[in-house]
């Protein structure tokens, strides 16, 4: 065969036979010009050193700096859609988050931009002709290099999507301790950086294979390209890639999470192959990023199958009969206890009673069939076979990892979901239509269903089989007992963190007035619980848990603030209770001295709602000269943060106000029987549900837990809080430190970021010495 040379692109005097086999392994780049992605690794290792020592350092952590302060802020986004709606306003993430992405991306510029792109070694890969000279830059060099890039960058992409330990090396305990919850953000622009780079390589190359002709007939180059296997891979590549992109949009995610979910769990790993079969000299990167996401999947399938396989339970067929618990196994479940909260109706180990609450709201009792570990704050990723049997979801456990009683092999874990639209709409459909039917259990298969025999059964709600994975959540970073003093700050459904947060804490305040350690041990002494609610009704969620952190605590180590938004006065209460007030201007208090709460009787041997008579009816006076007087103290100055936000804004989580709820639904005077007032001024009960609606949701409120209502009503109050105002407080208040935690929707963390970076919260810990802190926890995949 006759040959005839062809000048590679850069490099004078070198050559490249026509021979077609050879033409892309002249295009390569050798081992010594891959240093800039060892230089990309060293960086990001320096940097999580130098971010653990920070970190850890109490200084730095502590220093309320105008750095830090800048870090902290969040902006909103401006729509240049005529139909955005105002009551959902957009925010970017932090700044600080905003500056470790531009710093990100402006290092991996450098990295494709910044030396020469060829770099000569004494030694070269296999069957890559050696080019002697070092080439700056030139089209085909360019697009290699930025190929490397988007290679190097595919390990960091997984790494800061994987979920669990040990794969997930950000989680470790020696290095940031961060989970995907903090790193979701990173891992998708990390993936744009990453298909950037990659459009960036494809467009280079196209634009050099279409110039170049090769062989005797001097076919284009991308002619003969598509005859080799390795550029059908990339292309192959670069097309999943596309579409996992594509379906990572939010437009797209949010709303077909499940079918984004798959995509991804069933496509990336082939671009992986298809990345390593298309450039073999650099494939390591994408084998490594592979060996990562297959040792995690291997992992967690191990860590659920011992998690929630460990237990059996004899089952009896469904044609026998159902046994409820009879008096005497209820003797130990339905013991009521403010301090401890397991005395509710314990589910077999594996399964999980689920109760309808108001709001919407389902609350999940598990069993664990093993005892599990966990951090509070935390939550899980939970599975519901009866709704979906290859899908779970994250939510956050509210039950305090310490409240184990010595010698037990389970875990108790206690969950709250709103009821939004897909998975927990079917949860909520399906709880309510079995309790509707007078079904108390439901396995897998409602056809096949069986029930236990060793397992009383509850009197209300549904029991199903429920399997765990986790925990996840870096919450488990916060050293809650170095801190002097807690600010939690939480809004709608964020409650699910604020109460595990709170149950933690309270339980060290109060071991440590007990048994108090000598001098060095903890600094924690106060904690503040603020909740922001829309409507009173939702003070089911969490009043038996508030309940029990107050009987731990005197007042001075515990307070607890509810501010409802949802208020409204001089309309009919059904009237009232269906619109939302949007301004803390227009927000009154009811025109009611005393509130009438009608409850429900549970025997406490069979656990079946009673109808207690008029005699038993428990009436907690609410003060309208106090509530009136909470109300005057609430009406904030023009310069506070929170008149910036609507009262819907700061408790409902994106998809709260679009469910349609379900005909149970209560709100604030059907939680109290049917808003049976004592005095029914400006009211129409002719306007409420009716008997018939009210118990077809089996919505049920147990004596107990009215109590529980009823002892907190007392720290709700109508309005919105003033933050700046009570960050400065609580600074004074505390001796040394302040962290401050906040859980809700994206508008309250961007309300309390901007009272943590004020001027005044600034100068007032100037001037008495002392250090914020700001830990946000939100609830967005």
């Amino acid at each position: 065969m006759t040959s005839m040379t062809l000048a590679v692109e850069g490099i004078p005097g070198s050559v490249a036979t026509q021979e077609t086999d050879l033409y892309l392994p002249s295009h390569y780049l050798n081992q010594q010009s891959q240093i800039y992605a060892y230089i990309f690794w060293a960086l990001l290792f320096l940097f999580l050193l130098l971010s653990k020592t920070s970190w850890q350092a109490s200084p730095w952590r502590n220093s309320v700096s105008l750095v830090k302060r800048w870090a902290t802020r969040r902006r909103g986004r401006v729509s240049f859609r005529a139909s955005s709606d105002p009551s959902s306003p957009k925010f970017f993430p932090s700044n600080g988050a905003i500056l470790l992405l531009f710093v990100l991306f402006a290092i991996l510029a450098c990295l494709s931009l910044i030396g020469p792109d060829y770099i000569p070694g004494p030694t070269y890969t296999t069957g890559v002709p050696s080019l002697g000279s070092t080439v700056q830059k030139s089209l085909w060099t360019s697009a290699a290099r930025a190929g490397l890039v988007a290679s190097f960058l595919l390990p960091l992409v997984v790494l800061l999507a994987l979920k669990s330990s040990p794969a997930a090396i950000f989680s470790w305990k020696f290095t940031t301790r961060l989970y995907f919850d903090k790193l979701a953000l990173f891992h998708r622009w990390a993936a744009w950086f990453l298909y950037f780079f990659t459009v960036v390589h494809v467009v280079m190359w196209t634009i050099k294979l279409c110039r170049d002709r090769v062989g005797q007939k001097e076919d284009l180059a991308i002619k003969v390209a598509f005859t080799k296997d390795r550029f059908i891979c990339g292309w192959v590549a670069f097309g999943l890639l596309t579409i996992l992109v594509a379906t990572s949009i939010p437009a797209f995610r949010k709303v077909h999470y499940d079918a984004f979910y798959a995509l991804h769990v069933f496509l990336f790993p082939l671009t992986l192959v298809m990345v390593g079969f298309h450039h073999p000299e650099t494939a390591w990167w994408a084998w490594l990023a592979l060996s990562l996401w297959l040792f995690e999947r291997v992992w967690r399938s191990s860590w659920i199958l011992y998690l929630n396989y460990g237990h059996a339970i004899p089952l009896l067929n469904r044609s026998s009969s159902q046994r409820h618990m009879s008096s005497t196994s209820l003797k130990t479940d339905l013991l009521y206890s403010p301090i401890k909260p397991t005395a509710r109706y314990q589910p077999p180990p594996g399964y999980v009673h689920a109760e309808l609450l108001t709001g919407a709201t389902i609350r999940l009792t598990y069993t664990s069939s093993r005892r599990i570990r966990w951090a509070p704050g935390q939550h899980f990723l939970i599975n519901v076979p009866a709704i979906s049997r290859f899908t779970s979801h994250p939510f956050t456990c509210v039950s305090d990892p310490q409240d184990i009683t010595p010698g037990e092999d389970r875990s108790q874990l206690v969950f709250l979901i709103r009821a939004k639209t897909g998975w927990t709409k079917d949860l909520w459909d399906t709880v309510a239509s079995q309790s509707t039917k007078g079904t108390v259990w439901s396995d897998q298969d409602p056809n096949t269903c069986h029930t236990p025999t060793t397992f009383p059964l509850p009197a209300f709600g549904l029991v199903m089989k429920m399997n765990v994975d986790g925990p996840f959540g870096s919450s488990i970073r916060i050293p809650w007992e170095h801190y002097s003093s807690v600010l939690l700050v939480v809004g709608g459904s964020g409650v699910t963190f604020g109460l595990s947060i709170l149950e933690h804490v309270s339980r060290l305040i109060a071991e440590q007035d007990i048994s108090p350690e000598p001098e060095g041990g903890l600094a924690l002494r106060r904690v503040r619980f603020i909740w922001l609610i829309r409507d009173f009704g939702h003070l089911q969620w969490c009043a038996s848990t508030i309940r029990r952190c107050k009987l731990r605590l005197p007042d001075d180590r515990l307070r607890i603030d509810i501010f409802v938004t949802k208020v409204s006065i001089g309309r009919p209460i059904s009237e009232s209770m269906g619109t939302a007030s949007l301004d803390v201007a227009t927000e009154k208090v009811p025109p009611l001295k005393t509130t009438v709460l009608h409850t429900r009787d549970f025997n406490a041997g069979t656990g079946i709602p009673q109808e207690s008579s008029s005699s038993e009816m428990q009436d907690v006076n609410i003060d309208r000269d106090r509530m009136e007087s909470w109300w005057n103290s609430l009406f904030p100055n023009p310069d506070e943060p929170a008149t910036q936000f609507r009262s819907r804004d700061l408790t409902e989580f994106e998809g709260d106000r679009k469910v349609m709820l379900p005909p149970g639904e209560l709100s604030l005077s059907q939680i109290i029987r049917r808003g049976a007032w004592h005095k029914p001024i400006h009211t129409n009960l002719s306007a409420l549900p009716g008997e018939d609606v009210y118990d077809s949701a089996k919505v049920c409120l147990d004596r107990e837990e009215l109590k529980d209502v009823s002892a907190i009503a007392r720290y709700a109050r109508p309005g919105k809080p003033q933050m700046v105002r009570i960050v400065q407080y609580e600074l004074e208040e505390t001796s040394s430190s302040l962290l401050v935690a906040c859980c809700g929707p994206v508008s309250l963390d961007v309300l309390v970021r901007q009272c943590i970076a004020s001027d005044q919260v600034a100068d007032a810990g100037k001037r008495e010495q002392k250090a914020v802190s700001y830990y946000s926890e939100e609830f967005d995949y």
